[in-house]
């Protein structure tokens, strides 16, 4: 029997998002969080390794970087990890997000120039292409290197493929986009799951902990509707803070708020207090999920062992949603703050012409 869900105690809330303490209060916090231990230690490597990169492109982007607190969102995210899976977290979540912004702040941009950002990104996965030696690219070359390292050739298979999908959703999303199409709101939710980066998030909880799900449990329909109500509940919590900075300067469609706004009927606000809502249901649906769980287990035989690194899989999702609601309650993230101004597209890339 489950035990009884409780609310955790609410952080106070950052004085610059004051004016999200309604929707603050109000999100379902039925899991505990933590927090890495080794945070301040790896900081000054995770800076090293972004300036070596050029990610963090000059000395005065230092500040407006650390202002962002990306890399506590790995801290956040992956408590459990140890100090190397805690550089590792830092460091991806310091490239994903300089990496996003590349795409989300150039709504200019023809779709074309999008299309070999992406192929330049995508010469990492490819057998026999030759990887190109921007500094964005390079980093991404260091990162793979290091999240594959001890890990079985299936797991490497499945991070890249989820890699691969959400290169090519931030593509697809952009098309869109300057299409000026509006897309309904379940194409809207499946275009977001794809552009949030979020399932190798997901497989790394795999490489923190040393272990490989097997695929017969990573691919059954259950497990992958569990992920899938993660990664939205995730959605839903990004984008009620990021809809105001992201939507209205980057005229972005992929955002899960967007479709509760109907002209003047639903205020932002109102559809921001929506999707808080559509978070919390979401929580509730993965909860009547993960007790599907043990049935999934007995049907394809997962040994004892797999059970024990499923368990530890499902701590690490919950670790994930409850860690993300930290971060936004800790961070700044949901200012008007961007950090194209760290690392400039013609840096990231290595050229403005690509």
């Amino acid at each position: 029997m489950e035990p009884p869900i409780t609310t955790k105690q609410i952080r106070t809330v950052h004085p610059t998002q004051l004016g999200n303490r309604e929707l603050m209060a109000g999100l379902d916090r039925s899991f505990p969080s933590g927090r890495n231990p080794h945070f301040e230690s790896v900081e000054p490597d995770h800076l090293l390794w972004m300036r070596e990169y050029q990610l963090v492109a000059h000395d005065d982007g230092v500040a407006p970087y650390l202002a962002m607190q990306v890399h506590w969102l790995g801290a956040l995210a992956w408590p459990r990890a140890g100090r190397d899976g805690m550089k590792l977290a830092a460091d991806f979540m310091g490239f994903i997000f300089v990496c996003d912004d590349q795409f989300d702040l150039h709504p200019e941009h023809p779709v074309e120039k999008v299309r070999g950002y992406v192929d330049t990104l995508l010469t990492v996965f490819g057998p026999n292409t030759d990887i190109h030696d921007s500094p964005g690219v390079q980093a991404l070359v260091d990162l793979r290197n290091r999240w594959n390292s001890g890990m079985p050739e299936h797991w490497i298979k499945r991070c890249d493929n989820h890699f691969h999908a959400y290169l090519e959703a931030v593509y697809s999303a952009r098309v869109a986009r300057r299409a000026e199409y509006v897309p309904p709101e379940e194409e809207v939710t499946d275009i977001r799951l794809g552009t949030v980066c979020f399932r190798p998030c997901l497989d790394l909880i795999e490489r923190m902990g040393g272990f490989a799900l097997p695929e017969e449990l990573a691919a059954h329909p259950v497990f992958e509707s569990m992920n899938r109500l993660v990664a939205l509940h995730v959605c839903l919590v990004n984008d009620i803070f990021s809809v105001d900075r992201e939507t209205f300067t980057a005229q972005q469609i992929d955002n899960v708020v967007l479709p509760h706004v109907v002209g003047e009927k639903t205020s932002l606000t109102n559809a921001k207090l929506c999707a808080r809502d559509l978070a919390n249901q979401t929580i509730c649906k993965y909860i009547r999920t993960k007790r599907r769980l043990s049935d999934v287990y007995n049907s394809i035989g997962l040994s004892a062992d797999d059970r024990t690194n499923a368990a530890r899989y499902i701590q690490g999702v919950e670790d994930w949603m409850m860690g993300h609601i930290d971060w936004y309650v800790d961070s700044s993230r949901g200012l008007k703050l961007t950090l194209e101004e760290v690392c400039p597209s013609h840096v990231f890339f290595g050229s403005a012409d690509l």
